[in-house]
């Protein structure tokens, strides 16, 4: 079993972490969070140019057919520079939902304005009784001759309030199925309002009152609950990228930190209790790194992942407040002001954890997957 990274995947490690190096540095991330601002329209372009919106979009429809374990890395360096793009509900939900369940027209149409950066999209499922239980949405499809009328509340949409389309989940009215809508943001009768969030993230909460959606703007190959569920499950995979690349700046941080604060006439990271719980946090967050690039390559080879997925996002939850704690000891509470970068990672770190399956969710589907 080969364990090490091909020079091509090692050349877009270095090349996206140079990037963001050059045009992404902190001070960026601290101005758009501060300021509530939507994400730097300047650095998404110059990502589109360089064909990182096309990462997980076929070279058919104008993309560059990368990967699993291409994007994985791709995720993980984002996380590093906390890179304030709307791509995960763009490219990756919104790319691989059409790729999936779109028809010829839609992906022929649609697919190459993603991966250009000429629109934006956005991805709206969870609700304020029921999460993102499939089962359980009461957001309602209901047919008429033109196409449908939906009428629902969602919440905690990344990117709603500046997105073209919103891939809207509803309840089939008369069926036991869920249909995927392209919601035009400005439908008559959906209104959008931002939430304050601490990690500066661009969350809202979309209200349908009876928006109007034609029949060409349902996704018609989704025929089934589950295959929806499985092709959100994998997203879950570059969500957890992103998180390593958060924990494992957080942990370099603390180290360098500790080289540096002097008490009692020595680094405090000569001291061997501090030593011993830096070394865990390491061992956690390599742990997690190999948890998903096997996911990120059983998807690559087109097998079925929901355990490892699930074990993922299961430790993901384990690690981030834990790890994240221990570097606020070590660096001490000054780094929980929001002038601190460390903050800044937690709370993203966080808001990923928060975006991921709950945590009974996920340990009930690994006791099923394991025959329990």
């Amino acid at each position: 079993m080969e364990y090490r990274f091909s020079e091509q995947q090692k050349m877009i490690r270095s090349q996206v972490r140079d990037f963001l190096k050059k045009e992404c540095p902190r001070t960026l991330v601290k101005e758009t969070i501060q300021n509530k601002l939507d994400y730097s329209h300047e650095l998404y372009h110059k990502m589109s140019n360089l064909g990182w919106l096309g990462i997980m979009i076929p070279e058919e429809y104008g993309g560059v057919g990368g990967d699993w374990i291409d994007s994985a890395i791709f995720y993980e360096e984002l996380g590093r520079a906390l890179a304030p793009v709307p791509h995960y509900s763009s490219v990756v939900i919104g790319g691989q939902l059409i790729g999936a369940f779109g028809s010829d027209t839609q992906k022929e149409e649609l697919l190459p304005q993603i991966a250009s950066g000429k629109i934006v999209l956005a991805f709206a499922l969870a609700e304020p009784q029921n999460g993102s239980e499939l089962e359980l949405l009461t957001t309602r499809a209901n047919a008429n001759k033109e196409g449908y009328i939906l009428n629902g509340t969602k919440l905690f949409v990344n990117y709603a309030h500046i997105a073209d389309y919103i891939i809207t989940v509803a309840q089939l009215a008369d069926s036991n199925k869920v249909g995927l809508f392209l919601v035009k943001r400005q439908e008559p009768g959906l209104s959008c309002t931002p939430l304050d969030t601490l990690s500066g993230e661009r969350l809202c909460e979309i209200t349908l009152e009876g928006v109007k959606v034609s029949q060409e703007h349902l996704l018609p190959k989704l025929d089934d609950n589950e295959k929806l569920g499985e092709a959100i499950l994998r997203t879950k995979v570059l969500r957890c990228a992103e998180m390593v690349g958060i924990i494992q700046t957080a942990l370099d941080m603390t180290i360098d930190y500790s080289k540096q604060r002097i008490e009692y006439d020595h680094p405090i990271g000569s001291f061997q209790a501090l030593q011993h719980k830096m070394v865990d946090m390491a061992i956690a967050t390599e742990g997690m790194r190999w948890l998903v690039y096997y996911a990120a390559w059983l998807n690559s080879q087109a097998i079925r992942a929901n355990k490892e997925t699930m074990m993922l996002q299961l430790e993901a939850w384990q690690i981030c407040d834990w790890l994240c704690t221990q570097a606020v000891h070590i660096n001490g509470a000054i780094s929980l002001s929001r002038d601190h970068d460390l903050s800044m990672y937690w709370m993203r770190a966080k808001s990923i954890q928060l975006n991921l399956d709950p945590i009974g969710f996920v340990e009930q589907g690994i006791v099923q997957e394991i025959g329990i």
